[in-house]
């Protein structure tokens, strides 16, 4: 459900590291804070940082991206597309990848990290604020989760322990970011590294406060999935894993993929997962 001054860069935080652990079918965010493996709140990190792939964010470190401010972070170059069998070109798209790295696929992508640029290039949001980090938790300035992209007008904010679980009654993993207070006509798009060429199934962690809604993924070579119902899960803080929701073929290489709110809105988006299926 989701602004004001640039967040990671003005705390005392000495480093704030978010990474993609894998856990069943569920994704945890683990963020290691002044070297500690301890989720911050008291809650215990649920595993351990993996040793590669994981997106750093330094505050103040030399040239490193910041919170979507200027410097490093829009100066990042996007990736050649890896060998001959490389996807199309991306035409004139101005956008640049979160932390300068491509979300890969096959693997998890986290809707946060969507591309850098800014309203009108990397997203379109219906108001310049930031309702979750630059409202809702303008007050919680010692939990990085808290601050994240406050400057920028996508609405993101964080899983509470008590408040966020499954349809069944599970809790979700606390501290995870998602994308929230969506509406409909907003996207974001997402520089992503098909590692593989081939057919990928599409699942989803998301939430539905209203019945009817519906999203698209479309990819700048022109594959499209069109409008997708998102199930209505009865609360924003209601979760519920979608698995299958389209299959889309993609060559190997470099995408921009846009995400599209089409119809209601009033949905979170947490991550989407790419299966390479046969």
């Amino acid at each position: 459900m989701n602004k004001p001054t640039n967040s990671l860069g003005m705390l005392s935080l000495a480093l704030a590291v978010v990474a993609t652990v894998g856990c069943g079918d569920k994704i945890t965010n683990v963020y290691i804070i002044n070297g500690s493996d301890g989720a911050a709140d008291g809650q215990p990190a649920n595993n351990p940082p993996p040793t590669d792939g994981a997106v750093a964010e330094t505050a103040g470190e030399a040239g490193a991206p910041t919170d979507g401010g200027p410097g490093g972070a829009e100066t990042a170059p996007v990736p050649t597309p890896p060998g001959p069998d490389a996807g199309p070109p991306m035409g004139p798209y101005a956008g640049k990848p979160w932390n300068g790295m491509p979300q890969v696929v096959p693997g998890t992508l986290q809707f946060e990290f969507y591309d850098l640029g800014g309203e009108g290039i990397a997203y379109h949001d219906t108001d310049a604020v930031n309702q979750g980090s630059g409202v809702q938790n303008i007050g919680i300035m010692n939990k990085p989760e808290a601050m994240f992209r406050r400057m920028e007008g996508v609405d993101i904010t964080y899983t509470r322990p008590g408040t966020d679980r499954y349809m069944g009654g599970m809790n979700v993993p606390v501290d995870q970011l998602y994308v929230g207070w969506t509406s409909p006509g907003e996207w974001l798009k997402y520089t992503i590294n098909v590692t593989e060429a081939g057919n990928y199934m599409l699942s989803m962690h998301t939430s539905a406060n209203l019945d009817g809604s519906t999203i698209s993924f479309t990819f700048e070579d022109g594959v499209t999935t069109g409008a997708l119902p998102i199930p209505f899960t009865t609360s924003w803080n209601i979760w519920e894993h979608v698995d299958n929701m389209a299959i889309v073929k993609l060559t190997a290489g470099m995408h921009v993929m846009t995400v599209r709110l089409e119809a209601k809105g009033n949905n979170n988006l947490d991550y989407l997962i790419f299966t390479r299926k046969p």
